[in-house]
C-alpha cells in the first residue's frame, strides 16, 4: 500500500513502516469535508513473507503516536 501511494505522490511523514506489505483489514475515515471516505488497509497477515520496504519518511516524527494530540498538532 505504501509503495501505492508514494507512486501516487503522496508525502510519507511519520514513523518508518514495517516490511511487511500484507494487509488484510480496511479501516476507513470520514475526511474533514464530510464529503468522501479515505480509505486503507490495516492488519497484516504476518505468515506472507515481506515483499516491499520498510519505506523511510521523507518527513520524519520523532514524537509517541499513541499521543493523538502532539501527532494532531505536528501534523498541522
Amino acid at each position: 500500500m505504501t509503495d501505492t501511494l508514494l507512486r501516487l505522490g503522496v508525502l510519507h511523514v511519520g514513523q518508518t513502516t514495517d516490511a511487511c506489505t500484507d494487509y488484510t483489514e480496511v479501516r476507513e475515515e470520514l475526511l474533514p469535508s464530510g464529503m468522501s471516505w479515505f480509505s486503507t488497509l490495516q492488519a497484516v497477515a504476518m505468515e506472507m513473507p515481506a515483499e516491499l520496504g520498510p519505506f523511510a519518511p521523507a518527513v520524519p516524527y520523532d514524537g509517541d503516536l499513541r499521543d493523538t494530540a502532539a501527532l494532531e498538532q505536528w501534523i498541522l
